[in-house]
């Protein structure tokens, strides 16, 4: 007859085996390195933290490429960009935050909607933001996005693309017409964090919304047919 004795701890086992038979007793433990890093104050970080975050930021920037070139495939079929790569890097190189801007006011020609509509695409907006005592990135965002608010109501701009827009201006001009360097958008390595603005998803879906009803109203060939479309 065999008897096993077992002393399980946190990162070890204890083992023992008996043989009441033979009267044989074998001992043996296994420790397991921590699952974690030691920290004398508090619990460390696993140690495959930063590898998993490492492999969630690769898959979100794969994903976010793979939507972009599908949202201009799609646009470019329907002739809301240009086929041609120079006339579409042409139009990518002109300030979308303007094209923003002048969506909500002037008709757009075909192309600068599509424009538009890339951009927005590219930033969509923070959704379901929950404050977490652990996850000081959520706090920051979270602020970012108070921030926004206030900047917006203190401008009277209607959507984040006018309020982008004219702090861009605003910069160009205490520069003296010379080319900002600074970055209007978050950059974290050259922008502090009591700076970062930050937009919410209902906010960029009102200003979708906006733009939309605006090119409805003003260009009735091919932006209320991709609306009707999308």
């Amino acid at each position: 007859m065999v008897t096993l004795g077992l002393d399980i701890g946190s990162n070890s086992v204890g083992s023992a085996w008996v043989n009441l038979d033979s009267r044989e007793i074998h001992l043996a433990a296994s420790v397991f390195p921590a699952g974690v890093d030691e920290q004398d104050d508090k619990r460390g970080a696993p140690k495959n933290q930063a590898r998993r975050e490492a492999r969630s930021q690769r898959r979100n920037i794969a994903r976010r490429a793979l939507r972009k070139r599908q949202l201009v495939r799609f646009l470019t079929e329907r002739r809301l960009l240009p086929k041609d790569a120079k006339e579409l890097q042409k139009l990518f190189d002109q300030n979308p935050w303007m094209l923003r801007r002048k969506a909500i006011k002037d008709p757009l020609t075909p192309c600068e909607f599509g424009r538009v509509l890339v951009h927005l695409a590219q930033r969509r907006g923070a959704v379901g933001i929950a404050i977490d005592p652990e996850e000081p990135e959520e706090g920051k965002v979270k602020e970012g996005m108070e921030r926004l608010d206030a900047m917006m109501k203190d401008r009277g701009a209607e959507t984040v693309g006018e309020m982008m827009a004219g702090l861009f201006e605003e910069r160009v001009r205490q520069s003296n017409g010379v080319k900002w360097n600074e970055p209007i958008r978050n950059r974290q390595y050259r922008m502090p964090e009591d700076r970062m603005l930050f937009a919410g998803r209902d906010l960029i879906s009102k200003e979708f919304h906006k733009i939309v009803d605006k090119q409805r109203s003003t260009s009735p060939h091919s932006s209320v047919n991709f609306a009707r479309a999308a």
